[in-house]
Parts: C-alpha cells; sequence; structure tokens
C-alpha cells in the first residue's frame, strides 16, 4: 500500500471530521475542527449500545457535539480494535 498525501486547504474542512477509536471495552469519539485541532471528546461505553451505528448516533447527538457540528458531519475516520498477529521471519 502506498500512503498518500492530501493538500489541506480551508476548504477541505468546510464540516467537522468524525474521529473514533473504538476498542473492547469504550468507544472515543471526537471532532477535529480543523487541522489538528481536535475537540468534543467524549467517551462512551460499549456495554451501554448495542451496536456500533447506535453509539455514533449517541455521540452526534450529544448538545456540545450538535452545536459543533453545524450542518453536519461529512468526513471521519473510524479505528477498530482487533485481535494482533506476531509476524516472525522464516
Amino acid at each position: 500500500m502506498t500512503a498518500q498525501t492530501i493538500p489541506v486547504t480551508p476548504a477541505f474542512f468546510q464540516s467537522p471530521r468524525l474521529l473514533a477509536d473504538v476498542g473492547g471495552t469504550n468507544a472515543r469519539f471526537a471532532l477535529e475542527l480543523a487541522p489538528g485541532r481536535i475537540e468534543h471528546i467524549h467517551v462512551l461505553s460499549g456495554a451501554a449500545y448495542a451496536t456500533l451505528a447506535d453509539a455514533l448516533k449517541a455521540y452526534l447527538a450529544l448538545p456540545d457535539v450538535v452545536a459543533a457540528a453545524g450542518l453536519g458531519v461529512r468526513h471521519g475516520a473510524i479505528a477498530i480494535a482487533n485481535p494482533s498477529m506476531a509476524i516472525t521471519s522464516r
């Protein structure tokens, strides 16, 4: 896989970006409002939601997130934990 460089311009951030880190116990959500400006960080318990979609909806309904999101979130990135695999050389 080749890494891409995406130019970051003011127009690129016309709406906040949703950032999420989903683990086995908690899901952490935040909004990136401008390049490197990450705010409205909330940690939601995985046990409180039946699905990731339910947790996302709950985060996006929080009053501070609604106020910050303005017209909505159009882009996002979600990291989801999974088992790691040891790679050994032969």
